[in-house]
């Protein structure tokens, strides 16, 4: 009789998970965090940083009106600018030329320096960056004006290019796309698993469960379900995003992604399991939950590349499930590589199961502490 009595009933199961859906779905609230917020930033992101090149954008610089009637130096300088595509030639006057700057209208403002023997390229605090761009043209320039003066080719010739993989150009959206999905999964379980049971643990939903016919496990078993689901739907727009708004390519090994859903799915349930089980109100739970979040997505590498970031916070990222997850998201949905070439991620997805579901065991109750 004890035997069966810890056996779970898929009928039970079903209809529990079936009602923790329809309840979330429900909530507009929950639809808009859970479902429609992963694929904004989704979009949006991809909008802004996906295309490396500035879509025939000319940038306005200005330059004093001296320097086109100046000596060879000068000459050499206004040649080199006007030659270039990304810029835009305006000739002003000196304080023209910094006020059109101080105001926005132009990116930079090149004149003769002080002691004229060189020049002054000024830009604004905002615009700093911008200032590689003009050192590029320069640079590209003054390297095409002494070739000839070489016999034969120059020691060495470069050109930069996107990798194409299987016929694919693998642009900044498929990497974003791939880190967007686990996201995704991560907040799918971090904000809705600890709200849903302190919730219920606050009104005595918990306590009243324990002592009626339904069994613990297929709670546990359907609130996992009830996220696998919605994490499902997550999944699917953004795969519709992808291939609707940029024309993503994926090359799915579908068994190995399969794998690295319901893995990574475990994992950051584990992890909601653990913070619903030390904090005592929702808005304190949704407060670390949103910490946890920032700190694991702006760790993962899935905006801008881990080269960037401080060196201390690259220990945050050895041990960010985020970034092995958005790993195994990429190698199976874009490379089409099985589960060897995803073994290392899954272990460290199955560590932190481990670890937090071990956490949870000693540290989750059923009824709110008087």
């Amino acid at each position: 009789m004890g035997v069966r009595s810890l056996a779970v009933r898929p009928r039970v199961i079903g209809r529990l998970t079936t009602s923790f859906v329809i309840q979330e779905a429900r909530s507009r609230e929950s639809v808009f965090w859970m479902v429609v917020f992963p694929v904004f930033i989704f979009v949006f992101f991809g909008l802004i940083f996906g295309q490396s090149d500035p879509q025939g954008q000319t940038f306005a610089v200005a330059i004093d009106e001296a320097i086109a009637d100046g000596d060879s130096d000068s000459r050499f300088l206004d040649r080199a600018l006007a030659s270039s595509e990304e810029l835009r030639i305006i000739a002003a006057g000196p304080e023209e030329g910094r006020r059109m700057l101080a105001e926005g209208g132009v990116y930079a403002f090149i004149t003769r320096g002080e002691d004229d023997t060189a020049f002054s390229v000024y830009v604004t605090e905002k615009n700093l960056p911008f200032a590689s761009i003009i050192e590029s043209v320069l640079d590209r320039f003054a390297l095409e004006t002494i070739r000839p003066l070489f016999r034969g080719r120059m020691p060495f010739e470069y050109e930069v290019e996107v990798l194409s993989y299987r016929g694919r150009e693998l642009s900044y959206t498929y990497y974003l796309f791939a880190g967007v999905v686990g996201i995704s999964m991560m907040m799918n379980c971090l904000f809705a698993i600890p709200q849903t049971i302190i919730g219920y643990r606050r009104q005595g939903f918990l306590k009243r469960f324990t002592f009626s016919p339904l069994r613990k496990a297929e709670f546990t078993i359907g609130l996992i379900l009830h996220r696998i689901a919605l994490g499902a739907i997550q999944v699917l727009l953004l795969v519709l995003s992808a291939i609707v708004v940029f024309g993503v390519q994926l090359s799915v090994a579908p068994g190995a992604f399969f794998v690295t859903f319901v893995v990574g799915t475990a994992a950051f349930s584990a992890l909601g399991f653990f913070l619903s089980g030390i904090m005592q109100a929702v808005e304190t739970a949704v407060a670390v939950a949103q910490i946890i979040n920032m700190v694991l997505m702006f760790t993962a590498g899935v905006f801008f590349p881990l080269e960037l970031m401080p060196r201390y916070f690259l220990y945050i990222t050895r041990v960010n499930p985020v970034y092995y997850l958005s790993h195994a998201v990429y190698t199976t949905t874009i490379l089409q590589e099985g589960l060897a070439e995803i073994g290392p991620d899954l272990v460290v997805l199955g560590g932190v199961f481990v670890f937090f579901f071990a956490l949870t065991l000693v540290t989750f109750r059923y009824q709110s502490k008087q």
